[in-house]
């Protein structure tokens, strides 16, 4: 009989002491996390003015990004960050375009050891685009909109403090009224929604 409780007993006291072990994330934990990334992203354009048909096109941008968490218990996490988006250009043009995004988040932890942390969460904010010709015309185009996220991480503590950040984003962008402008004085006005279908980065987080 001693045994058989015994055999119960024992698993149950190292199942508790595994709750009960120091996780990379609890309760009351700050976390700052940089990182970069690279994203392909789906774009549909609307030309307003001329109540032209919606055109769709793709395009990529290197992330450059910077956020913060706030452990509010053991599973749940909030915060904000802020995204800066390079995009790509053809190389033989001097065009730039960047976007500007400030969003806050709440992230739900789903595994969590001492070293490991995996979670998802979910991204809301403001967004700013722009886009400069840099050429003869003096063409620029400036819109403001929201932006919506979605993304999955994993977290790997090297130490207490220090470790890597994985992550894959699933980005929504939405600017229902850009305007488009030149140096003939020339200005239309256009919407732009965009959503990646790939946003891929890594980075490094440090608790505080």
């Amino acid at each position: 009989m001693n045994n058989n409780y015994a055999s119960i007993i024992l698993p149950l006291a190292l199942y508790s002491t595994f709750l009960n072990a120091q996780k990379c994330f609890e309760k009351g934990v700050n976390i700052i996390e940089p990182g970069i990334g690279i994203g392909v992203y789906k774009v549909k354009f609307h030309d307003i003015t001329n109540n032209a048909p919606v055109s769709s096109d793709s395009t990529a941008a290197k992330l450059f990004l910077v956020g913060f968490e706030h452990g509010l218990n053991n599973w749940f996490g909030v915060g904000g960050k802020f995204n800066y988006s390079s995009y790509f250009s053809n190389d033989s043009t001097s065009e730039r375009a960047h976007g500007l995004d400030f969003a806050v988040f709440v992230r739900g932890h789903a595994l969590r050891t001492k070293h490991v942390d995996l979670f998802a969460g979910l991204d809301f904010g403001y967004s700013h685009f722009a886009y400069d010709a840099n050429n003869y015309t003096g063409g620029i185009a400036r819109a403001d909109g929201t932006y919506f996220g979605f993304n999955l991480n994993s977290r790997f503590f090297i130490g207490k403090v220090l470790g890597l950040r994985l992550f894959y984003n699933f980005d929504y962008y939405n600017y229902p009224n850009g305007t488009i402008s030149d140096s003939a004085s020339n200005s239309y006005k256009f919407s732009w929604k965009s959503k990646s279908f790939f946003l891929l980065g890594a980075g490094f987080m440090l608790k505080i």
